[in-house]
């Protein structure tokens, strides 16, 4: 679960999966994380339009806000997460290229891109996996390129969303 106005994710018993799973039930501050991992076949970010998100490193995660509606990116990093705005129109190119991210459910659902080295993976998320990778950064980087062992984890880790898929 997440509690909204935090961006705290939180354990939650058998009961209270049920009583949040009513779309009324905790209003605004706590919503369900999803359990759809879908790989999105036939997309693509380009260069260009990567470099106009202005998303320095390859891994990052996109988000919209069921508030206002803005979307954040956010790229593990060795220090944690790192956010920052999206420019609407910039997003809404993203989107153009890809019309199934109009159904990305707010707060709870990321667009997941891993375009490093010679990746190309585009998936709609859980926002938790998205921190999960972030945890699979900041654990496993050493020195400035992080080292081979960041990469074989990162690997797994896309891996690991393929077998549950």
């Amino acid at each position: 679960m997440l509690d909204v106005p935090h961006s705290a994710i939180l354990c939650t018993c058998r009961a209270c999966t049920l009583l949040f799973d009513q779309s009324t039930a905790g209003g605004r501050h706590y919503r369900l994380l999803p359990e759809r991992r879908a790989a999105l076949s036939g997309f693509h970010i380009d260069d260009m339009l990567w470099a106009t998100l202005g998303v320095p490193v390859g891994l990052a995660f996109f988000v919209r806000d069921g508030a206002t509606g803005e979307v954040s990116v956010g790229y593990p990093s060795p220090l944690g997460a790192t956010r920052s705005a999206v420019e609407p129109q910039v997003w809404e190119e993203v989107r153009r290229g890809y019309p199934g991210l109009v159904d990305l459910a707010d707060d709870v659902e990321a667009l997941l891109v891993h375009r490093s080295r010679t990746a190309q993976e585009h998936w709609i998320v859980p926002l938790d996996d998205c921190y999960r990778l972030v945890a699979v950064v900041r654990t496993h980087w050493r020195g400035l390129s992080g080292g081979s062992e960041v990469w074989d984890h990162i690997d797994a880790f896309f891996a690991g969303l393929s077998e549950q898929d």
